[in-house]
């Protein structure tokens, strides 16, 4: 029996195209590499503690922006609540008051695309970013959480909001070794915040803004969440 190929033509699966994560097995090697290093011959310099903070410093003479790290202690909360209250966008947006927008622009089976305004102090415009975010578990049984620049045709530029831009970001959680019911964070941050800032702005987006970020988190989780979760 003869087929025309005529006969066939809307019979033909639809063409679905594969998405391809913007992440690589180098992306996440590099968060390993940077969580490690803590002295002058990796680059670091340590300028600032607190009781439950470390933060250190590392010169990038290419792109003029610095990578900062921040060691952070989360005393009574375990790092999959932790990783919770950091990838899931409805949690986060209740205690990220830096943050008066996050946005889920797009989701795929391993990363999401976001979107997020930075509200900045007097003095400057805003700023916002649009980000790809992916968390797993690494070849050590590390949990990662990973950011990556982006743009989506979703969310050009808004006019009086400058779009920074994500150089290099990501979070490794561990269970303190004395008490796996609390959490030992890294935090890398490298963002370009763009345009003319003030220094007491940038000196706030680099230095203080990481402790505001572990204060808020905490507090939100001993304060509302545990609670919550309890009462359920």
């Amino acid at each position: 029996m003869e087929v025309h190929s005529s006969h066939v033509t809307d019979k033909q699966d639809p063409i679905v195209e594969e998405v391809v994560s913007p992440f690589t097995d180098e992306d996440i090697k590099r968060l390993q590499t940077e969580a490690q290093g803590y002295d002058e011959a990796d680059g670091w310099t340590f300028f600032k503690r607190t009781e439950f903070a470390e933060l250190w410093r590392k010169s990038d003479e290419t792109s003029g922006v610095p990578l900062i790290k921040g060691c952070l202690y989360f005393p009574g909360i375990p790092p999959n609540e932790v990783l919770e209250l950091i990838v899931n966008m409805d949690i986060r947006r209740r205690w990220e008051k830096q943050l008066p927008i996050i946005e889920t622009v797009e989701e795929h089976s391993d990363f999401k695309v976001i979107y997020w305004l930075v509200k900045t102090p007097r003095g400057a415009a805003d700023r916002d970013f649009v980000v790809y975010m992916k968390h797993g578990v690494d070849e050590n049984g590390v949990t990662y959480v990973m950011y990556k620049n982006a743009t989506h045709p979703m969310k050009s530029e808004v006019p009086g909001v400058v779009r920074g831009e994500t150089l290099f970001s990501g979070t490794l959680l561990l269970a303190d070794k004395d008490d796996p019911n609390s959490t030992r964070l890294t935090l890398l941050l490298q963002d370009d915040i763009k345009g003319y800032v003030p220094r007491f702005i940038i000196n706030f987006f680099y230095a203080r803004a990481p402790l505001d970020w572990r204060e808020n988190l905490y507090n939100f989780y001993h304060n509302v969440y545990k609670h919550e979760k309890s009462s359920k």
